[in-house]
């Protein structure tokens, strides 16, 4: 993400512009010495004091830092989704495409996976799920903030039961929950498409209910 640096300092008779959008410049404009002290404050500065060189180096690098993290975390994010992905891929589990995107089909193949190991399903995809993808952990420690990810299970569960419901599959109501009819209802569906029959979510299981609709599966907020 850009963040815009518009910062003035006087120097001497010349004011430097960081023009906004894009890198510091240090285009240096000479100003009309005509003009009086006075008349430059007020048209220049509006404001009550000039930072010191200092101080405006420090600011500047504080935003550049803070810019810099925030770029990182999501380059690093994506990154990461995109080694769930692969990994998924790789023993099986269909997550669809490799884009980085922790969408609905990755969040089935992960709780696919984590069915497959006696995990709670979660669907979070994190360095944790991963290590465990990668055979360095047998279940992840999950922490405080992964609490808040964990409702994008229940989510997923609750469009499925929507979506299943539409197709014919009627799961009752649409709680969040794979309880004994929804699992009924998945291995309907799956005997139906000619899949293995597994009674649990998938990344798989999404692809196909996703084509049998028409249209994606859109996470519903209990």
């Amino acid at each position: 993400m850009g963040i815009s640096l518009n910062a003035m300092l006087l120097q001497g008779g010349r004011v430097a512009y960081f023009e906004p959008g894009g890198e510091a410049n240090n285009v240096i404009v000479q100003l009309d010495k005509r003009h009086k002290q006075k008349s430059l404050e007020q048209e220049i500065l509006h404001v009550s004091s000039v930072p010191k060189s200092d101080d405006l180096d420090n600011k500047i690098r504080d935003v550049l830092s803070e810019a810099e993290i925030e770029s990182a975390d999501a380059d690093t994010g994506r990154k990461l989704v995109m080694e769930v992905q692969v990994r998924l891929s790789e023993l099986g589990y269909n997550p669809g495409s490799h884009d980085g995107i922790a969408g609905p089909t990755t969040l089935a193949a992960v709780m696919a996976f984590e069915f497959d190991k006696g995990l709670p399903q979660t669907g979070i995809v994190d360095r944790e799920i991963l290590a465990v993808l990668n055979a360095k952990k047998d279940a992840p420690s999950r922490n405080e903030a992964s609490k808040a990810l964990a409702r994008q299970g229940p989510e997923l569960v609750t469009a499925l039961q929507s979506a299943l419901t539409s197709l014919g599959y009627n799961t009752g109501k649409a709680d969040g929950v794979i309880g004994p009819l929804t699992r009924m209802r998945i291995r309907a569906f799956e005997r139906d498409n000619k899949m293995d029959v597994t009674g649990r979510i998938s990344g798989r299981l999404i692809l196909k209910i996703i084509k049998a609709r028409g249209k994606p599966l859109l996470l519903a907020k209990l």
